[in-house]
């Protein structure tokens, strides 16, 4: 169950939404342009085992437009908007990235099964861009 807060200051009212998650993991990315160009936005979700994406869970990562273009002759490493989720042992973290950069347009989308400890790494390529991307699972332990 998703619950709300709301948190008023001076200046502004921000509304929190959260939930209890049991069995829970943190998830911790990076994403590296290693060759190429990219202009696009990648967002990162949440999906069951069937890999149906929940639809209220998508969260946009990097955006081109706002967050700049990314070329693999720079640091490589993509700036991130958010870099770590908590998710459930029994669900699917899904990452999706549409790249239009050098006019080519192409889109994927991709997941990482969640594990109690350890990483995983994948390289793909998207358009005029090829991505390394490395997830760090850490298990979270609430008895402290």
């Amino acid at each position: 169950m998703v619950r709300s807060e709301t948190l008023e200051s001076w200046l502004s009212t921000t509304e929190v939404r959260f939930t209890t998650v049991l069995n829970a993991v943190e998830c911790t990315f990076e994403i590296e342009l290693i060759e190429g160009l990219f202009k696009g936005n990648i967002t990162v979700g949440i999906a069951d085992k069937a890999r149906k994406l929940d639809n209220e869970q998508p969260i946009v990562i990097h955006d081109s437009t706002a967050d700049g273009v990314v070329t693999s002759n720079e640091s490589g490493v993509i700036k991130l908007r958010r870099s770590v989720i908590t998710i459930c042992l029994e669900r699917t973290v899904m990452f999706h990235i549409d790249n239009e950069a050098a006019g080519v347009c192409a889109e994927r989308t991709f997941d990482f099964t969640p594990r109690r400890t350890g990483a995983d790494e994948l390289e793909i390529t998207c358009g005029a861009g090829k991505f390394g991307f490395k997830v760090v699972w850490s298990l979270m332990d609430f008895r402290l």
